[in-house]
């Protein structure tokens, strides 16, 4: 008899969950909190069976879920390491004191910088750092130039960067710009 799936339970234990907190946005019971799990290494769904009514929502925004079940690809620029991908760009900031104290040139700092200027954005899902700490991360909703330049860098530990979503689903008519890993932003 096949297991029935109802929740991202199964995907954490098939060893498969990103640890992105998507899950957690989607369940409108608030059956799902997001736990650091020391064992596994990353953020990890907790569900509330008590509260879990089995609607699935968690799994349609599950890209670990799509790993386990999904078999072939319609896109037409797939690669089996990054997934599906629309275009792929390069560049670097011009101002020179951003470009040597950021990652990568700085790109991703500059082109939410000059979103919150010229208006195509209003707040950007970004990570930073704890206070005092190098290793804690802090995913917060970035609404000024000053909180962007706060998280500039490359962060390489686990986070979990779409619970911010969830205070952004409070404003429907704001543009934001939302910065993670491919396996966050599938």
């Amino acid at each position: 008899m096949r297991k029935q799936i109802t929740n991202v339970q199964y995907v954490v234990d098939k060893k498969k969950c990103s640890g992105c907190g998507a899950c957690y946005v989607a369940c409108d019971c608030d059956a799902i909190t997001i736990i650091r799990s020391e064992g596994y290494g990353l953020y990890i769904p907790f569900v509330d069976k008590g509260k879990c009514v089995n609607c699935k929502q968690c799994l349609d925004v599950c890209t670990g879920y799509t790993k386990v079940n999904k078999m072939d690809f319609d896109c037409p620029n797939n690669d089996p390491d990054i997934g599906e991908y629309r275009d792929v760009y390069y560049g670097n900031t011009l101002d020179e004191d951003l470009r040597k104290n950021a990652a990568s040139g700085g790109c991703v700092t500059e082109v939410l910088r000059s979103g919150l200027r010229f208006g195509e954005i209003d707040a950007a899902v970004v990570v930073g750092l704890t206070f005092g700490s190098t290793i804690d991360s802090l995913v917060y909703v970035a609404r000024t130039e000053e909180d962007i330049l706060c998280a500039k860098a490359s962060k390489y530990f686990p986070t979990n960067n779409c619970v911010a979503l969830k205070e952004l689903l409070s404003y429907p008519d704001e543009q934001f710009a939302f910065v993670g890993l491919p396996c966050q932003v599938n």
